[in-house]
């Protein structure tokens, strides 16, 4: 297990920035247009807690007009309700959207990352940096990135193009400590401030538990247990994760465990994929009715409030560490990426690695709470 050797918490001193406070200063005219593109309406729930939380901040803006680009323009829509959405691939609107916008916003979020895809990653990434930071820089449009993440484990010839464009961008925040050292070293100016998800606001505890969902099936009087499970890449990590999540349930007869599916997006073996496999597996060798899955059903809002039904979580996913660490709920952290190593370590967190995961961890944790 990974520790962080520093005495006293750090990240909890970073401040929340709140970009209408500079808006409001720069655009004195009523009605501002804004363009905001991000990773949203792509099915992950941690991206649309960071748009959530934009979203209202932005409307402290009297009268600004916002649009939103992202990968699929219903799933914006079902999400966020009454917002203008255009899909990333709506070439044309999005020109049109960027010469009616009086500024930009690239909104946050893992941005620049590891792609999974080869060729295709590649391209997509240098398109989006293209259209949302160069083209408004031709055609004098100011770009605010807030939040941004520029991590390890990304192509280097991205890392080389998006670090020229960010130079000419009006202003820039970073949401983790490599970026902002990372643009330092390059000359570039940037606040280091907390991950925009803080932003949106979270449902008291009474009010989460009277959702329809946990309203039938939640019984205080166990203990309650969610996981923020993500599939290994590797198959053998994938196989020992698989492995000791089982073993965990049957150990814990008496224990309600809540698989959240943060990422379900269909294109790729997602988060409820994953979950609902492990379920099947549980169901065919256990008897043991209290394995629940959380999904869709839930808004960012709500399926992040509901962290406070758990006794605890065995979070993976980054938004799930930041949401679980936010509510001062207990969590064990399994790190899979540079960018939750980077949050744990801001806030002195001891992990595990993906390849050293087992029951016994896991059992010791629930014994701890």
């Amino acid at each position: 297990m990974r520790t962080n050797t520093k005495k006293l918490e750090t990240y909890k001193n970073i401040p929340i920035f709140r970009l209408s406070r500079i808006i409001r200063k720069s655009f004195l005219k009523k009605s501002p247009k804004c363009l905001i593109y991000g990773n949203f309406g792509a099915m992950n729930y941690g991206d649309e807690a960071i748009l959530e939380g934009q979203l209202l901040d932005l409307k402290k803006i009297k009268g600004i007009k916002t649009t939103v680009v992202g990968r699929f323009k219903n799933e914006l829509k079902k999400r966020h309700k009454g917002i203008s959405a255009l899909s990333i691939f709506d070439l044309f609107d999005i020109i049109k959207a960027l010469i009616r916008a009086d500024f930009i916003v690239i909104g946050g979020g893992g941005l620049i990352s590891k792609n999974d895809n080869g060729l295709v990653s590649l391209i997509y990434q240098f398109y989006c940096l293209t259209l949302f930071m160069l083209i408004p820089n031709i055609i004098k449009k100011p770009v605010y990135v807030w939040g941004y993440g520029i991590y390890k484990n990304s192509n280097k010839v991205i890392i080389s193009y998006a670090i020229s464009l960010l130079k000419k961008v009006k202003l820039v925040s970073v949401r983790d400590l490599h970026s902002f050292k990372l643009l330092k070293f390059h000359r570039i100016e940037a606040i280091y401030c907390k991950d925009n998800s803080y932003l949106m606001q979270v449902s008291p505890r009474n009010d989460i538990a009277k959702h329809k969902l946990f309203k039938k099936i939640y019984n205080k009087t166990n203990q309650n247990i969610g996981l923020t499970l993500k599939r290994p890449e590797n198959k053998r990590e994938e196989k020992e994760l698989t492995e000791a999540v089982i073993s965990l349930v049957q150990r814990h007869k008496k224990t309600d465990f809540w698989f959240y599916a943060l990422d379900y997006q269909s294109n790729y073996n997602n988060d409820k994929n994953f979950a609902e496999e492990i379920i099947k597996v549980i169901n065919e060798k256990i008897n043991h009715n209290r394995v629940h899955l959380v999904s869709e059903i839930l808004n960012s809002k709500e399926i992040f409030s509901s962290f406070k039904l758990m006794n605890g979580i065995i979070a993976m996913r980054l938004h799930s560490l930041i949401f679980a660490h936010r509510q001062n709920i207990k969590f064990l952290a399994v790190s899979y990426d540079e960018k939750c190593e980077s949050f744990l370590k801001s806030i002195n967190h001891e992990y595990i690695e993906v390849k050293s995961i087992n029951c016994n961890l896991f059992s010791k944790f629930l014994k701890s709470i």
